[in-house]
């Protein structure tokens, strides 16, 4: 887990500094996260052959090495980011009227929530 939050916490500096050419930002991301990424997927093959393969780091493992592609493209691509919280968050409040039944859909197809002050499911847990 720590080394997961070196590479956020890479990225985060990045940010902080202006490196958002995505060219060096590549460059950065070889150099930097290159060796820490195969130490990492060396310790998981290793595992993988220790522990029990339905055992939670078994699992954990495996999902790990079944990511890896993704994992490691990010080394080559600069302009995409290692998590998709940007995308989830913009999405989040159109999902959530949804599941309440408070969107409706304008004629430009886009979802329309309604402006409320407390939403109807809030009211109702008191």
């Amino acid at each position: 887990m720590e080394l997961i939050g070196s590479l956020y916490a890479d990225e985060r500096r990045w940010d902080e500094v202006g490196e958002r050419e995505p060219a060096k930002r590549a460059a950065l991301r070889r150099s930097e996260w290159g060796p820490r990424l195969k130490w990492l997927r060396y310790v998981a093959l290793g595992l993988r052959q220790d522990v029990l393969p339905k055992s939670r780091l078994g699992l954990a493992c495996q999902y790990l090495l079944n990511q890896w592609d993704a994992l490691t493209a990010h080394l080559h691509h600069g302009q995409t980011r290692i998590d998709n919280n940007a995308a989830e968050n913009t999405i989040r409040p159109t999902k959530l009227g949804m599941k309440y039944g408070k969107v409706t859909v304008m004629e430009s197809g886009r979802p329309k929530l309604p402006v409320t002050g407390v939403p109807e499911w809030r009211r109702s847990l008191g």
